[in-house]
């Protein structure tokens, strides 16, 4: 696995959920929970994905969205998705 990669979702990821609710992007780790350690709303989810979906050029179905509740989360399941669209043919 490319870590300079995984590094950089990582950040982004971070990046964006702290935007989000207006804290330093240092406050997060790969566990902080977004609803629980963010207070994120249905909103704040929705506006995340959406903000996923521009900066990696995805399409996060609701399905997908669901269970991405932590930074980790987040970044495995775009690290995954990220992975696979480069791979060789």
């Amino acid at each position: 696995m490319d870590q300079d990669h995984v590094r950089q979702v990582e950040l982004t990821v971070m990046e964006l959920a702290a935007k989000q609710v207006g804290v330093p992007v240092t406050n997060l780790t790969r566990a902080t929970h977004f609803r629980d350690d963010l207070n994120f709303d249905s909103l704040d989810f929705v506006d995340l994905t959406m903000g996923l979906e521009e900066s990696f050029g995805l399409s996060i179905s609701d399905a997908d969205a669901e269970p991405l509740q932590t930074v980790r989360a987040v970044v495995d399941y775009v690290v995954a998705r990220t992975r696979s669209a480069a791979a060789p043919a």
